[in-house]
């Protein structure tokens, strides 16, 4: 897709591009917002035309198999928002958008007059402001860690540790590259760390996970107390704790960082500080936190407020996979498999005030039901393997994943599940925060 802006008006090449090509939708979508539609001409080939309603039809057609029903839809109106993908063409004030020519030149002075003064009219965006429900700018997308691993090990090649203090490549989501976020509020990337390397101690209000991935011998150090790091254990570093990761072992270790960066920068509440020290001092011995807090019972003193984030720094997989297992002896959920949630174990709530987790069992064979909810959500496969498939507004889209593998279903995407052999997913997503605001939804359909 092409524009070109000549005297006030938009010229708009529309011969390569397609309705499900999340680049195109959302500078479309910019476009809508701020270009009136008498200023745009369209120049598309009979072909690109008949492409591009045949794609919107099916996404039309998406949109309502999501819906579930929605009777009565009024027919698409023949102007620019026209050729938009059905997630584009809601996003303005109908009655705004269709008013006469006249009145449109006339509110678009207006609309320049008090552009000057700091205003804007509510009208004209009030649909994306206060949408039907969910249009989440976030992709599905799908990374390969056998595709990732050998880009990994060569950035352990070109700078330390040390330099980099976290040597991370960010997995962004393809919908929102530069914005160094895997979903609207989350962030996510692949750290390494080689043999005989520490990355140094600093704590910042950003709180994070790691989920072990490839690698043996490495530790992470939370408030004085290390923890060693072994294949699909589940580790935070709690928001202004200091921590630091270091191995004493003789292969590189990757793990997946999860944190919740996108959040905290929009609500401008990020501080950090770098140690004194480049390593924590041992202050207690390594499994003190998960002999005082993980076995059903706590310090006398300790009463943590509601917001108060896990003193359990480690939840080791081998448990994990332990209690999946004790579970599915029993009758899966239609819908999930068996999935468990992590919780701090002295308040019944999620480990991270703004980062939920969970756990999940599928047998072999074993499909779910379509299910979908108000949080975007990464998944990551620790063993076995099968598909994902995810419904959008650009169209149904499959993912093989295989052990290590990344993906995310987006806010409000119905997907499903299918293993081809006893698989065990991790995963995580912003509902914490949802429920906490009262905001959360979900919808098991048919």
């Amino acid at each position: 897709m092409a524009l070109i802006v000549q005297g006030g008006r938009v010229l708009m090449d529309l011969r390569s591009f397609g309705a499900s090509n999340a680049g195109c939708a959302v500078e479309l979508n910019h476009l809508v917002h701020h270009v009136p539609a008498r200023a745009v001409a369209i120049d598309a080939g009979g072909v690109t035309q008949r492409a591009l309603r045949r794609e919107r039809r099916a996404s039309v057609r998406d949109r309502r198999s999501l819906a579930g029903h929605r009777a009565g839809a009024a027919p698409a109106r023949r102007r620019l928002i026209d050729h938009l993908p059905a997630q584009c063409a809601m996003d303005r004030n109908d009655g705004a958008t269709l008013a006469p020519a006249a009145a449109r030149a006339e509110r678009e002075a207006f609309y320049a007059r008090i552009g000057r003064l700091g205003m804007t009219p509510l009208w004209e965006v009030l649909g994306a402001l206060v949408p039907q429900q969910p249009t989440s700018p976030v992709a599905p997308a799908h990374w390969r860690y056998d595709a990732l691993r050998e880009h990994v090990m060569e950035a352990g090649r070109l700078i330390t540790a040390e330099e980099a203090e976290r040597r991370v490549l960010i997995l962004e989501n393809p919908a929102l590259r530069g914005q160094s976020c895997i979903t609207q509020s989350l962030y996510a990337g692949l750290q390494l760390i080689l043999p005989g390397e520490v990355a140094p101690a600093h704590r910042h209000t950003q709180t994070a996970l790691r989920l072990v991935l490839d690698g043996e011998g490495a530790y992470t150090a939370v408030d004085g107390e290390r923890t060693t790091m072994r294949f699909g254990d589940f580790i935070i570093t709690p928001s202004w704790t200091f921590h630091d990761h270091g191995n004493d072992g003789s292969e590189p270790v990757v793990w997946l960082d999860g944190l919740d960066i996108p959040l905290v920068r929009f609500l401008d509440a990020g501080f950090a500080e770098k140690s004194t020290t480049k390593s924590q001092a041992d202050t207690r011995p390594e499994g003190d936190a998960l002999a005082r807090y993980g076995h059903n019972l706590v310090p006398m003193d300790h009463a943590p407020g509601v917001a108060e984030p896990t003193r359990l720094f480690v939840y080791p997989f081998a448990r994990t996979k332990e209690s999946l297992e004790g579970i599915a002896r029993g009758t899966p959920d239609a819908h999930l498999g068996f999935k468990l949630r992590y919780v701090n174990p002295a308040t019944g709530r999620s480990p991270m005030p703004t980062i939920g987790t969970f756990a999940q069992r599928l047998p072999k064979d074993f499909a779910t039901r379509p299910y979908r909810s108000s949080d975007s959500t990464v998944y990551v496969c620790l063993e076995g393997e099968g598909r994902a498939t995810i419904a959008s507004p650009a169209g149904e889209q499959s993912f093989d994943f295989a052990p290590r593998d990344v993906f995310v279903v987006p806010s409000w995407h119905a997907f499903t599940l299918a293993a081809r052999a006893e698989t065990q997913l991790f995963s995580f997503s912003d509902r914490p925060v949802q429920q906490a605001l009262g905001l959360w939804r979900d919808e098991r359909l048919a």
